[in-house]
């Protein structure tokens, strides 16, 4: 994830847990990091709020989740 977005889009306090669980950020400026949630229902539409800004890596359910609705967004924006 970039860090930018976080503060203006998530919870203080999981922006808070989120930063202390930061590695580094690489060359391209991302971090890896843990993102506490409660659920996969609850983190799907949550990280899809940071737009491109974010790539779950786990768990799976999470990534084909976020990859439906983004999906599912995409579908009814296409142009006909």
């Amino acid at each position: 994830m970039r860090r930018s977005p976080m503060p203006d889009r998530l919870d203080a306090a999981l922006v808070r847990a989120v930063e202390a669980s930061a590695g580094p950020p690489d060359a391209d400026g991302w971090v890896t990091a843990t993102v506490p949630l409660e659920s996969v229902d609850l983190a799907v539409p949550t990280l899809l709020s940071l737009g491109a800004d974010i790539e779950a890596l786990a768990p799976e359910e999470l990534r084909r989740g976020i990859a439906e609705a983004a999906g599912a967004v995409f579908d009814r924006y296409r142009s006909r």
